[in-house]
């Protein structure tokens, strides 16, 4: 329950005027940490695609695409086959308070329709993450919010 809760406020707060933060070398270590693991999710899911949401996805993880980790693989393999498909994100703001993190920064994906036009989406995503009893990060929540 107590888990829920950091969740949840933490959540909240991101939600607010908060000012974006570019990798900043005066984040703690665990906000470096965190940070350098969503930029580690992003690479995996290069060359990964679903298999990259996988790895990095905890059991219980939830996203716009499904809960839990096959579930959630199995989407995004599906949207990788997609032609043109590519998704690209990256940190601007961490924070980490006990052993929840949030990441959050831009996003831009790609899709080809089928004329062979690409549509192109841009927007911001949060994603947060649960600190393993191995001291690694996975996430447990992962969302976005397109451009107006």
């Amino acid at each position: 329950m107590r888990r829920w809760l950091a969740l949840t406020f933490t959540i909240l707060c991101l939600t607010g005027d908060l000012p974006a933060r570019a990798a900043d070398p005066a984040w703690t270590a665990d906000e470096q940490a965190v940070a350098a693991t969503d930029t580690a999710f992003y690479n995996a899911t290069l060359s990964k695609h679903g298999q990259g949401w996988s790895d990095f996805a905890d059991e219980t993880a939830t996203t716009q695409a499904g809960h839990g980790k096959a579930e959630i693989g199995a989407a995004f393999e599906k949207l990788y086959a997609r032609p043109g498909f590519r998704l690209a994100w990256h940190p601007v703001f961490a924070k980490v308070v006990g052993d929840v993190g949030v990441t959050s920064g831009p996003y831009e994906s790609h899709v080809t329709d089928a004329k062979g036009d690409d549509h192109r989406s841009t927007g911001n995503y949060v994603t947060v993450w649960q600190r393993q009893p191995d001291g690694q990060w996975r996430f447990v929540w992962d969302g976005g919010t397109p451009d107006k």
